[in-house]
């Protein structure tokens, strides 16, 4: 049996006359499933770059950047002189 022939309970209301439907795939969201996208996207991950480390609800949240991120960038800018300087 190929994956594309799979019948499965929670598969057939998504498909069309064609097979699989992309715009009943896209609009087919479970409660739980927002659920779980709002938990994890509340911030940025605590190590992103776009973030520059912490929560955003710390004290110090504007200018904190964490020693593990001057860490990372030291280590980073070390790595790029001593093999491409």
């Amino acid at each position: 049996m190929r994956f594309w022939d799979l019948r499965a309970h929670w598969l057939e209301p998504l498909r069309g006359p064609n097979g699989l439907d992309l715009n009943r795939l896209k609009k087919d969201i479970q409660p739980w499933q927002e659920w779980r996208y709002v938990e994890y996207m509340t911030h940025a991950p605590l190590g992103s770059l776009n973030f520059l480390g912490g929560v955003g609800t710390e004290i110090n949240a504007v200018n904190y950047v964490s020693p593990r991120s001057w860490l990372a960038t030291f280590h980073f800018v070390l790595g790029f002189f001593i093999f491409v300087g």
